[in-house]
């Protein structure tokens, strides 16, 4: 079970506000922040292609600690409902999604 309280103090945002506006992305918490702060003063001081190669292993670990296969995942989709728009989009993606769980999915994700 998620501890909302201990999520609140993790994300500063939330301190003094009710964050609701979370169709694009959510308040980041403090970790996340601070990664990306040292992540842009590396770039300042070092140079972006620099601090991307240097750091490469990192965002690498992160895709690692996923590990995608053993859960039984061989891809993943995004879908965002916000985009789909129309019902014949909805109902596309709807289609798509029961074809994924028959493993039967599309292959091209312009499908």
């Amino acid at each position: 079970m998620i501890d909302i309280d201990r999520v609140r103090d993790d994300t500063p945002g939330c301190r003094d506000l009710s964050h609701l506006n979370n169709a694009g992305c959510t308040l980041p918490p403090a970790a996340v922040l601070d990664t990306m702060v040292d992540y842009l003063r590396a770039e300042a001081t070092h140079g972006g292609y620099e601090t991307q190669r240097e750091r490469a292993g990192q965002l690498a670990a992160v895709y690692d600690s996923w590990d995608l296969p053993a859960r039984g995942l061989t891809g993943v989709v995004r879908a965002s409902a916000h985009y789909y728009n129309t019902e014949s989009e909805i109902e596309h993606v709807g289609s798509l999604v029961e074809r994924l769980v028959a493993g039967n999915g599309p292959r091209d994700p312009r499908d």
